[in-house]
């Protein structure tokens, strides 16, 4: 079994023959609508190995298997196939519209066969069963006819002895028989014993459990015949029908399945597909696994150049911008961090990521204790988030100095009131607190002097202009006043 090179516990399922490696689903490029399967580091086309390294053993999911059955589609057949073949039985020739009924559960189960093998894991429609299913019919009857003959002939010419041993062989590879008819489409490949050998060989002891299984299924149909049989006949017939038809299907989903597991001794490839709609991964995902193949190979420089890219086309993608981060702190990027840095912390921001802010932030002091925010903005922003967060020692040495740092920051009197109830709420920081607060005032003061200052020069003015006050009063009242520019 192969694994892929980057997930060593993920079976294979695709090959990169260039780059001489395995790789899972994760790791292939897989284009934007899902139209192609490329390989990351080469961009060149992968194959596929299909399940061969994934499939789940056939033995591990029986309950699977007999619920495989259970959907409409397939209930309508057994139902209706089974009241019918008890109905002709009281209609003159019957048996012809009994083998018609019967050519149709054939076509249905070998339907199921085929869609297993290819890996579609729930039952076809029952558009599976319409149409003519004489050719099935006329190839089953040929195959029949030749294996009857066989028979005849090795009774009248070797014995009756070397007859029924080669009846028993022939119960034995009839499974087998069924499988290489699906996968060929061919009476002769059928009933070829090399290739039943091959195929047998190729499955192993496994085989073994899958007679055990044909066995178990139609003793309990001979079962319900002793129970029901008697005054309920036509009863007993539809039960028995019923069951015969759900096992018939139920016995060609495992042989389907059988395939699907050993496809690679076999010699194709496909995929397991439970009927949902798979879409393609979205741009950034498929980046991010292509980022995550760079960095296994070590190729850090390229992967940076690869997040940058990835950030600036997908700015809104809360993933890459934290993978991004993470991967420049992990590698110590001291230039990079410095550059990216303040656009994740105002990501943070801008989607209202208050302790992803925090805790950011505290990681870039970590891993660089010299780091400087020289945005007030985003200072004040991280502060906030600190004392929403319960960390006021953060919210004063982020506020610490701002007076001196922004002085033209028009909110330093919200940052400073931010910073004295945080002190407000610390042991033995009264003390600081009253500065804080002082300060709140001096700031509030200091924004409606200006004001004060105009009006006082107006009414001098405007009293000087009107005789209210004589030259000198003016001068003395101006002179009172303090100058707006050294306020």
């Amino acid at each position: 079994m192969n694994y892929c090179k980057y997930h060593p516990v993920a079976p294979a399922t695709y090959a990169c023959h260039h780059c001489s490696v395995t790789l899972c689903d994760n790791c292939i490029d897989e284009g934007k609508h899902g139209e192609q399967s490329k390989c990351f580091t080469c961009e060149r086309e992968v194959e596929s190995l299909g399940s061969v390294n994934q499939a789940e053993p056939f033995w591990n999911r029986f309950d699977k298997a007999f619920r495989y059955p259970l959907n409409t589609q397939s209930l309508i057949i057994i139902i209706v196939l089974s009241l019918l073949t008890s109905v002709v039985t009281y209609v003159p020739y019957g048996f012809l519209i009994y083998i018609v009924l019967t050519g149709t559960l054939l076509k249905y189960s070998f339907s199921c066969l085929q869609e297993t093998a290819n890996g579609m894991m729930k039952a076809p429609d029952i558009i599976a069963a319409e149409g003519d299913s004489s050719s099935l019919l006329w190839k089953l009857f040929v195959m029949a006819v030749i294996v009857a003959g066989s028979i005849g002939f090795v009774s009248n010419y070797l014995g009756t002895a070397i007859a029924i041993l080669l009846s028993g062989v022939l119960v034995i590879t009839l499974p087998a028989t069924f499988i290489i008819f699906v996968m060929n489409d061919s009476v002769l490949a059928a009933i070829n014993p090399l290739n039943q050998i091959k195929l047998i060989n190729s499955i192993g002891l496994p085989y073994a459990l899958l007679l055990c299984i044909i066995m178990i299924m139609f003793a309990s149909i001979g079962v319900i015949e002793e129970a029901m049989w008697g005054n309920f006949s036509f009863l007993s017939r539809t039960l028995q029908s019923m069951a015969s038809n759900y096992y018939t299907i139920v016995l060609f989903h495992i042989m389907g399945y059988m395939l699907f597991q050993y496809q690679g001794n076999l010699g194709f490839t496909a995929r397991e597909d439970h009927g949902e709609r798979k879409t393609a991964r979205t741009g950034p995902v498929r980046t991010l696994a292509k980022i995550k193949i760079t960095v296994k190979e070590g190729r850090y420089d390229q992967a940076v150049k690869l997040f940058s890219r990835a950030v600036k086309e997908y700015p809104n993608n809360d993933t890459l911008n934290r993978e991004f981060f993470k991967f420049l702190l992990a590698t110590k990027n001291t230039p990079q961090i410095n550059k990216f840095a303040s656009v994740y912390l105002w990501f943070l921001e801008k989607n209202q990521q208050s302790y992803k802010l925090m805790m950011s932030y505290k990681q870039l002091l970590r891993e660089n204790a010299n780091y400087a925010l020289n945005s007030p903005e985003l200072s004040f922003a991280i502060a906030k988030a600190c004392e929403e967060n319960g960390d006021p020692h953060s919210v004063v040495q982020l506020i610490k100095g701002f007076h001196k740092d922004f002085p033209d920051y028009e909110e330093l009197i919200p940052a400073y009131e931010l910073m004295a109830n945080t002190l407000n709420e610390l042991p033995n920081m009264s003390k600081q607190t009253k500065q804080s607060r002082d300060y709140v005032t001096h700031l509030k003061q200091k924004q409606k002097t200006p004001e004060k200052v105009e009006l006082s020069q107006d009414k001098a003015r405007f009293g000087r202009e009107a005789g209210d006050l004589t030259p000198k009063q003016s001068e003395l009242e101006l002179s009172l006043v303090p100058n707006k520019d050294s306020a």
